[in-house]
């Protein structure tokens, strides 16, 4: 492949087709080409009305649009006279198609690049371990940018256990100060403070704290202003998660005074901020300011890290870094995990390839992605019991399969050089089902959740 790099910050554009991880990124995009005087602008994606997709269509394909910007659908825009493709963000989940065949942006232009003869370039302030793993083969040139953090490391970065109200005092005095949470309630977790039993409703469903003394079922409507254990019946709780609304009530207290403002998907801030405030903003709907914030709190950390999927320590370096992406160049930072932890040295030293590559080195060491391939195949347990067989008997020493333990999912670790060779034999055998009128196979190859 000619012309492929990854980079970081800021784009270079014009470019023709720009794929973003959510239609925020989109319209902000746009919003900056066309303050800048680039004509032809074309937005391109599901979200559209089918006349607004059908005049999209019309304007690509006929050579009328110059960049095309969009969601990840954006990537099979047909664009006459494709020069250059850029993905920004390939990391971000939302990359990732939840329906089948369940592709992945990097990949489609990544092939688009190769059969169209394309520049692609990717960018990002880090970069996902799939795409890592190209640019150490060297397949993948990188090009570097200014750091992230480009002010000087005195007291910088503050972490964990340390407390984070100095760094929100000393960011005040630049702009506003963003805190980032996890939940957006008061409360997502608590259990009994007697048998610490979890709160649980009569429908089974997990019980939140949706605001101060509202608990809400998290499967039913159903809200009650009390609450009490269903095996003990004491009505003291004991929390141990807190929401973006208990965060708020407790900021407001250690400032008062200052502007405190509670931003969620559902509740977004309108309007410009104030220059001496604070944001409690649950991840991906923050709120820009044009001066950068004086101060960002990252936390959530302990919980983010141990989610149970192996791509979570990952997941929320990538998440971070986008966020750290809107600090004032002499803005201060608090990260809710030690020092010493991969992450936070990432950021203290600017440096998210540090913590990814010793990522790369574990994975290899377990043989798992992206140094193999993943493939979860999903049907009746009758066929999957079979096709275990079967592969195992024909593809012996090149994957080892794994049965749910409801025996209707098999998932299939594959070394990269078998992958092509199993893959093709799978569409074979969905094509073969078709042609007999039996039901298709679920297959997903490297699913985002591990």
């Amino acid at each position: 492949m000619t012309g492929v790099q990854t980079c970081a910050l800021p784009i270079c554009f014009p470019v023709t087709i720009g794929v973003l991880a959510t239609l925020r990124d989109v319209i902000t995009l746009r919003e900056i080409l066309e303050k800048s005087g680039v004509s032809g602008v074309v937005e391109f994606g599901s979200h559209l009305m089918p006349r607004e997709r059908r005049e999209a269509f019309h304007l690509a394909s006929q050579g009328e649009a110059t960049v095309v910007v969009g969601t990840r659908s954006a990537i099979f825009a047909p664009v006459h006279g494709l020069q250059e493709i850029v993905v920004v963000d390939e990391y971000s989940p939302h990359h990732y198609e939840i329906k089948s065949p369940f592709w992945n942006t990097r990949d489609v232009a990544i092939c688009r690049s190769e059969n169209e003869g394309v520049s692609l370039v990717f960018v990002g302030n880090s970069t996902s371990l799939e795409l890592l793993r190209l640019v150490e083969s060297g397949w993948i040139k990188t090009k570097n940018r200014t750091p992230l953090l480009s002010r000087p490391r005195r007291r910088l970065v503050v972490t964990s256990p340390d407390s984070y109200h100095s760094v929100i005092r000393d960011g005040l005095k630049k702009g506003p100060a963003l805190l980032s949470v996890v939940d957006k309630h008061y409360s997502n977790v608590f259990n009994c403070e007697r048998c610490r039993t979890v709160a649980r409703c009569d429908c089974g469903g997990r019980v939140i704290i949706e605001s101060k003394n509202v608990f809400a079922c998290s499967l039913c409507d159903k809200k009650e202003r009390s609450w009490r254990c269903r095996e003990c019946g004491e009505s003291k709780i004991r929390t141990f998660r807190y929401g973006a609304e208990r965060i708020t009530e407790d900021i407001g207290k250690s400032f008062p005074g200052i502007p405190i403002f509670l931003n969620t998907a559902e509740k977004l801030i309108e309007g410009d901020l104030p220059g001496r405030s604070i944001v409690v903003s649950t991840f991906g709907v923050e709120p820009l300011h044009p001066q950068g914030y004086g101060a960002i709190v990252l936390l959530g950390g302990e919980e983010l890290v141990n989610r149970p999927f192996i791509r979570s320590e990952e997941e929320t370096l990538h998440r971070w870094f986008k966020i750290l992406s809107y600090l004032h160049k002499e803005g201060a930072v608090f990260i809710s995990l030690p020092s010493q932890h991969g992450i936070a040295q990432a950021i203290i030293q600017q440096k998210p390839t540090k913590f990814l590559n010793s990522e790369l080195v574990e994975r290899s060491k377990a043989l798992l992605p992206p140094h193999s391939r993943l493939i979860t195949i999903s049907s009746d347990s009758l066929t999957i019991v079979s096709l275990r067989q079967k592969l195992e008997s024909e593809f012996s020493g090149k994957l080892t399969s794994h049965i749910s333990t409801n025996g209707g999912t098999m998932t299939l670790k594959v070394d990269q050089k078998s992958s092509n060779e199993i893959l093709v034999a799978l569409r074979a055998l969905q094509k073969l089902r078709s042609i007999k009128n039996k039901k298709l196979l679920s297959i997903h190859v490297d699913p985002y959740e591990i």
